[in-house]
């Protein structure tokens, strides 16, 4: 009996001293991902910008440590936006940081941490994207296959056209085309259902920007379609203000046909309240005028190869119509 009794009181001392080695490391654990978490909110990174015209209206909103891989910490920032629409939208940017000897740095995330890249299809995309990614892409392709669908059934898009194919990249130094994307994880994860819907939106509105492009050519009348297309759908995007133009130091309809750097959104936005004219003005087809883009080498060529009517009287018309 004696024994017995021994027996138990070594076993729970034993057990004792393993819960107590055990809470020690948990803490100690705990107090090394605080300290990077700390290091993180007092050193804080330039805020990146999730979706377009989102500005920063509280930079540290929550910051927490959330993992580790090795001796490298993950740490998550979460910041409030305020959105195009004016709506206060929450996205979080995981970053890593690693002790270097008197404090911590900052160091891109562990590879281990994306997992194996994935080529993910839709019926009208194509989605390349770290294993990470995954489930927010399978909620992308179900956003963005309608968005195209609905979108080739007005413009007769060739075959050659789809599917789409869009790309999150980990590396922020890598070269970009259009539809390449940074993953969200270095720009700001939506989280909540508005901040998601507006992100995936966001994305979609750039794929008819680009389809639209591949038909006509990079200029403000080949966006002037998407941007058309893009308010029919009731996308999120920075659609140019053509309630704003006057009549009063406008360029002519003309003039805009060659600018593309950087989306001008003074000649986009000309470019689309012409369009919006012109196409309320005749009986053209809305796919023939856009595939007449890439076949004119002029405004005046475009013009009459898309049938939209007689270029002075458009454009006397049109200006009329702003005053």
């Amino acid at each position: 009996m004696k024994k017995s009794i021994l027996v138990t009181l070594i076993l729970a001392g034993i057990f004792v001293v393993i819960a107590g080695i055990a809470a020690a490391r948990m803490i100690a654990v705990a107090n090394y991902m605080n300290s990077a978490a700390q290091y993180a909110s007092s050193h804080l990174a330039d805020s990146p910008q999730p979706i377009v015209g989102a500005k920063v209206i509280n930079p540290k909103l929550k910051v927490s440590s959330d993992a580790y891989y090795g001796d490298a910490v993950e740490v998550q920032i979460t910041r409030r936006y305020q959105s195009l629409y004016n709506l206060d939208q929450d996205f979080a940017v995981t970053y890593f940081y690693q002790p270097n000897g008197v404090g911590w740095k900052r160091i891109a995330p562990p590879e281990n941490y994306w997992g194996a890249i994935q080529n993910t299809q839709g019926d009208a995309v194509t989605v390349i994207h770290p294993q990470r990614d995954a489930k927010l892409v399978s909620n992308l392709i179900k956003v963005i296959d309608p968005v195209i669908f609905n979108a080739c059934a007005k413009w007769n898009c060739a075959a050659d056209l789809k599917p789409v194919t869009i790309t999150f990249v980990t590396d922020p130094t890598a070269r970009r085309d259009p539809l390449t994307f940074l993953a969200p994880q270095l720009t700001g994860m939506p989280m909540s259902k508005q901040a998601n819907d507006d992100y995936l939106s966001n994305i979609a509105a750039e794929s008819l920007i680009t389809l639209a492009q591949k038909i006509g050519f990079d200029s403000p009348y080949a966006r002037a379609f998407a941007y058309r297309e893009i308010q029919k759908q009731n996308l999120y995007a920075d659609i140019p203000d053509i309630k704003a133009l006057t009549d009063t130091a406008l360029p002519r309809p003309s003039e805009v046909w060659a600018i593309n750097a950087d989306r001008s959104l003074f000649a986009d936005s000309v470019a689309l309240s012409f369009l919006n004219f012109a196409l309320s003005k005749t009986f053209a087809s809305e796919a023939d005028a856009l595939k007449a883009l890439s076949a004119s080498s002029s405004f005046n060529e475009w013009i009459v190869k898309a049938k939209l009517g007689d270029l002075a009287d458009l454009e006397s018309s049109w200006l009329q119509s702003l005053k």
